[in-house]
């Protein structure tokens, strides 16, 4: 998580690899994404 000068970008792992990443500014959410990352793979 790294904030700019009052946004900030979030990470969540959802699971079997997959991940939503989005910014999160004062007034509200924006930017969603979806990917696929090794990361959020089961051990």
């Amino acid at each position: 998580m790294g904030g700019h000068e009052g946004f900030y970008d979030q990470r969540i792992c959802l699971g079997n690899g997959i991940q939503t990443t989005y910014t999160e500014y004062g007034f509200g959410i924006g930017e969603i994404q979806l990917s696929y990352t090794l990361e959020c793979e089961p051990v």
